[in-house]
């Protein structure tokens, strides 16, 4: 016979390193789609309202809202404002309220400013429209609830 003719023989060594390896491929595609599975359940809430820092009519205020709108809002949903200057000391901030938004007065150029927005839960009613409720004083609410 010549060593052409001569069938290979694979180690059990081998065989077993290769099912170790497969193994280790599959434990690993499993948890990367549960990872991304759960990281996508998780991103869900990502569809509720922004509250963002910005210019509003020649002045900084508050504003709330998808993207780039600009709703109205109860200017109590505002729970506080901090500002830090350049020099790293905190600058004085007034909250004024109006009737559908709120405005910010500063004492100086601020380098950060911090906001603590306070939207509450918002709840699906039974006639499909959306409040500004926990669902359970929400009247035969649907099962969809955001905070």
């Amino acid at each position: 016979m010549t060593p052409i003719d001569k069938p290979e023989r694979i180690s059990i060594q081998r065989c077993r390193y290769v099912i170790t390896l497969l193994e280790l491929l599959m434990k690993t595609l499993f948890s990367t789609l549960i990872a991304a599975g759960l990281f996508s359940a998780a991103a869900t809430p990502a569809l509720s309202h922004g509250a963002w820092i910005g210019e509003r009519w020649g002045t900084l205020a508050v504003i709330c809202g998808h993207g780039p709108a600009d709703e109205a809002y109860d200017p109590a949903k505002v729970k506080s404002v901090s500002a830090i200057g350049e020099d790293g000391k905190m600058l004085p901030v007034t909250i004024v309220p109006a009737d559908n938004h709120a405005s910010l007065k500063l004492d100086g150029e601020p380098a950060l400013v911090a906001l603590e927005f306070d939207n509450g839960f918002w709840s699906e009613g039974a006639d499909g429209k959306w409040v500004n409720k926990p669902k359970n004083e929400v009247p035969a609410p649907s099962r969809r609830a955001i905070r």
